[in-house]
């Protein structure tokens, strides 16, 4: 899927990484490598150090890329978390399997983020298929120290610390590392507006 294609290309990013664009698409690249996605392919241009260039591998997987159909857009997940508090750039994921160590916390998106006060990760659930009857039981089964703390928020304690969580729409939103309450409340304020358009309930 699309979302697929980006999450592989997401796993090959890291923060200060050269990001080139070749449109429709973004590409990560270096003196000998070219990583790119769009639609539902994934394509990795890489030459051996000295048999070719970086103008090599960037006009190969631009003319590659020419042929493929689709978006070369990130998923509209992933652009709501480009522009939460002190998301760290270069640090989104998609990932299919256990965030954080917890394969109740996937598949979704994930963000580094650092404050002048907090940091840590910020955690996006998609709408469930299933309409996510059996999610929060799940959460609650799986996550250490599982609690309500209002109707509107749960906590959980893992061992690099807090996991406040939240919702919106058909999403389930989270902040996690060593983080209180108190600081964790207005990140998760400022995701769950960024995400109204965004977090419909799966039909």
């Amino acid at each position: 899927s699309p979302r697929d294609a980006y999450g592989i290309w997401s796993q090959y990013r890291y923060p200060d990484q050269e990001i080139l664009r070749i449109p429709p698409s973004e590409a990560i690249v270096s003196d000998t490598s070219a990583d790119v996605f769009r639609g539902e392919t994934f394509v990795r241009v890489r030459s051996k150090p000295g048999d070719g260039s970086r103008n090599d591998v960037v006009g190969i997987s631009s003319e590659i890329v020419l042929l493929l159909a689709g978006s070369g857009a990130p998923p509209e997940e992933a652009t709501a978390l480009d522009g939460l508090p002190g998301r760290i750039s270069g640090s989104i994921l998609y990932q299919k399997r256990a965030m954080l160590g917890y394969e109740c916390l996937a598949p979704g998106f994930e963000a580094k983020f650092s404050t002048a006060t907090a940091s840590g990760h910020y955690l996006l659930l998609p709408p469930a298929a299933d309409g996510g009857a059996g999610r929060q039981a799940r959460l609650a089964r799986e996550l250490p120290a599982y609690r309500e703390v209002n109707p509107t928020l749960f906590n959980a304690q893992i061992p690099s610390g807090n996991v406040w969580i939240t919702s919106e729409g058909g999403c389930v939103l989270a902040v996690a590392g060593k983080i209180p309450r108190e600081q964790a409340e207005p990140l998760l304020s400022s995701f769950a507006q960024r995400l109204q358009r965004i977090c419909r309930p799966a039909p």
